[in-house]
């Protein structure tokens, strides 16, 4: 046996992806090719899946219970719908914030827990290098964060969300929506901003002693975290793919969607 990365317990290991598997689903199905974004690798179409031996089946499963179930079930999914972007323009306002007593919006801790799952994986795993620069991304949080995890400790201090809704027509979409990006960070004045996207949804997790105004206006709410509106035509991790991706590849290259941007 070998010992597990989140409960740290000898046990059977199996196979663990970096994105939740049922994501590659939601795309899969309806036969579009994502775009996968790598520093290492370049950008380019494609629904390979990366896994490994790494979480036990009881760690597995909580991660599931707990944030994915609910996330995959509420981001963009086609024709199918997008019960998160719902959720938001009920409220109509471009943002949600957590409130006391409040059942009708977002379930802000599954949406916090699982996209600290994520970050904590891209993290503490050994992925391979092509997926990009990740591993002890979180320095000192890493151990914080898995802590939280698996329930030892309450959320770290010093680390907020911010869930970027993708409020654009789908006939603007041009596929931007069914994208994934495997988690990658980068360092701000102070912290280190910590991203990755799902169909239709882009997780910011700032890391660190955050000052400015967004910090302050988080640091009094109830739960670190914050769902806003945005337009992923207009996101600038889009509007860059092409260039700052290294050289694209494949069909990538050459694809409208692509050249839009150059």
């Amino acid at each position: 046996m070998e010992r597990c990365g989140l409960c740290l317990q000898d046990r059977p290991l199996r196979k663990s992806h970096l994105m939740p598997k049922a994501l590659y689903k939601i795309a899969r199905g309806r036969g579009v090719d994502l775009v996968y974004a790598s520093r290492v690798e370049g950008s380019r179409y494609t629904d390979e899946q990366i896994a490994k031996s790494f979480l036990c089946d009881d760690c597995e499963g909580m991660l599931s219970r707990k944030g994915e179930q609910i996330v995959c079930r509420e981001c963009y999914r086609g024709k199918e719908g997008f019960i998160l972007q719902e959720k938001l323009r009920a409220t109509g306002k471009d943002w949600m914030l957590p409130q006391v007593g409040s059942n009708t919006g977002a379930d802000f801790e599954a949406y916090l827990y699982f996209g600290a799952s994520v970050i904590w994986r891209a993290s503490a795993g050994k992925w391979p290098k092509k997926v990009g620069r990740m591993r002890k991304g979180l320095g000192e949080y890493e151990e914080r964060i898995r802590k939280y995890l698996v329930g030892e400790t309450d959320f770290p201090k010093n680390v907020s969300l911010l869930i970027g809704v993708n409020m654009d027509k789908e006939e603007e979409e041009l596929g931007l929506s069914y994208t994934i990006s495997f988690p990658f960070y980068e360092k701000q004045e102070g912290h280190h901003d910590h991203i990755f996207y799902i169909p239709g949804v882009n997780f910011t997790f700032k890391v660190g002693k955050m000052s400015g105004e967004i910090g302050r206006f988080l640091k009094k709410r109830i739960m670190p975290i914050m769902l806003v509106e945005t337009s992923f035509n207009e996101n600038k991790f889009f509007k860059t793919l092409p260039e700052k991706m290294l050289e694209p590849k494949g069909r990538l290259e050459k694809d409208v969607r692509c050249r839009k941007y150059e």
